[in-house]
């Protein structure tokens, strides 16, 4: 029996965005691996029971910002494949140093690539016999990161409401629905994972080019750089996460739910989307052996199992509410976007500088957190008159930055006004990732000589 469409008046998702989250080695390449796996076949992707049998879903894409770095250093002709081996061991060496402005270009890509399959979801006004989801992974380790594909989403909609059905009837408001799938794994075992890239490299030096290339899927990340990541994660967890996963224990505990592991877990947050962590510990539970007798251990789960339970559970239960929470709550805000919009209090100049205000607080917060992991590691007097003294200058670049974009957006004109508001929070968004990750190799390539010095010594 054909599955019908929802309806616009219950706000159902027409497509559901995931962004697959956490520090570099925390899983998310096997993850995604495994949904391919078990959710894709040659023929494309497989259709799967959602929210309950409610709905049959499919797997719409998968894009992952190493594959997109990888493709950006690959051979451009059949000669250079010959040294595809020696291009891949290098990727992942420690030599190669990281680079804010290779990963800038790659995460505009990884957002291009996104926009085309959410606006080929809505060309398809959201798939009437299956709900596309589309998973993105990345590291994304700032708020500004993950909420530059939730307003995303809000353009994809916008577009699509100007379009009329191509189905007949009234024209239906295209929704996308956006969770964050965030890998919690400790900082101590990502660490640990991430110095395996290199022995993966070195065992398949001898095979073919397209197995050192599924050895390095994920490229190696200096370890600085990813205790940097750690130290300024924008965890957005709201206040009474704590009160919000005792009830949930009760929920369970009422529908007799016994099993021992349920690896994905609701967390209350700040942002406006929903958000799933991965709750899991390497820490043995406190107490005696006595007390903790019959009590089950925390471990890391296996891909697979986390692909299982994600898809036959969690999209089962709460998704379909969460996800219609979220689109009712867009059209209500764009309700008042339209109402703030006609009778606005404050002038777009004294929005902007407010904007940017914002931004410089947060990026002299997050300077001040990379430098004092920095120097926990490496701290003598002069090193710290460097690290102050390469902080203040990227702050005087952002300000000076930040203002040229709002005055620019300012002669934009009334008639651009929204769009233009959007373009810029945009750009200083962008300004301020790009100062905080040349802070952070500014900081890499100090360690680095750091490093050589000890060694010399």
């Amino acid at each position: 029996m054909a599955q019908s469409r929802p309806s616009s008046a219950n706000a159902d998702a027409m497509a559901i965005l995931i962004l697959v989250t956490g520090l570099p080695a925390a899983g998310k390449s096997s993850f995604l691996q495994a949904v391919q796996h078990l959710y894709t076949n040659a023929q494309g992707s497989q259709t799967f029971s959602l929210f309950g049998g409610a709905r049959r879903g499919r797997v719409a894409a998968v894009f992952r910002l190493d594959d997109v770095l990888l493709r950006s250093c690959g051979p451009r002709n059949e000669e250079e494949s010959a040294t595809e081996g020696a291009r891949v061991a290098q990727l992942a060496s420690r030599e190669v140093s990281f680079s804010p402005a290779r990963w800038q270009a790659a995460t505009r890509e990884l957002l291009r690539l996104t926009e085309g399959a959410l606006r080929t979801c809505a060309a398809d006004e959201g798939g009437a016999a299956a709900l596309p989801l589309v998973f993105v992974e990345d590291n994304m380790h700032l708020r500004s990161m993950r909420e530059r594909y939730y307003r995303l989403c809000r353009r994809i909609e916008d577009k699509a409401v100007q379009m009329p059905s191509t189905k007949g009837g009234d024209a239906m408001q295209f929704a996308v629905a956006m969770l964050e799938l965030r890998f919690t794994i400790s900082l101590s075992t990502c660490i640990e994972r991430n110095a395996l890239r290199l022995q993966s490299v070195e065992l398949c030096e001898g095979a073919h080019a397209k197995d050192k290339n599924a050895a390095v899927a994920s490229l190696y990340v200096p370890t600085p750089v990813i205790e940097s990541m750690h130290a300024v994660f924008d965890w957005c967890r709201d206040a009474s996460s704590g009160a919000a996963a005792e009830q949930e224990k009760r929920v369970l505990s009422e529908k007799g739910d016994s099993s021992p592991w349920r690896w994905w877990k609701w967390t209350p947050t700040t942002q406006p989307w929903s958000l799933l962590e991965l709750a899991v510990t390497t820490e043995p539970p406190e107490g005696s052996a006595e007390e903790n007798e019959g009590v089950p251990v925390s471990r890391l789960p296996t891909a697979e199992e986390l692909v299982d339970e994600f898809f036959t559970v969690t999209l089962q239960d709460a998704a379909r509410n969460a996800c219609r929470a979220q689109c009712a709550h867009v059209l209500q805000r764009r309700e008042r976007r339209r109402q703030a919009e006609a009778s606005a209090a404050m002038s777009r100049e004294q929005r902007n500088e407010a904007h940017v205000r914002t931004h410089t607080h947060e990026l002299d917060l997050q300077l001040r957190a990379l430098a004092h992991t920095f120097l926990k590691a490496q701290h003598t007097p002069a090193v710290g008159k460097q690290v102050g003294k390469l902080k203040n200058g990227v702050l005087q670049r952002f300000k000076e930055g930040s203002r040229a974009y709002a005055a620019v957006q300012r002669s934009r004109g009334h008639e651009n006004a929204s769009r233009g508001e959007n373009a810029d929070e945009d750009d200083v968004a962008e300004l301020h990732e790009a100062c905080l990750m040349d802070y952070q190799n500014a900081l890499v390539s100090l360690w680095e000589r750091g490093e050589r010095r000890e060694e010399t010594q």
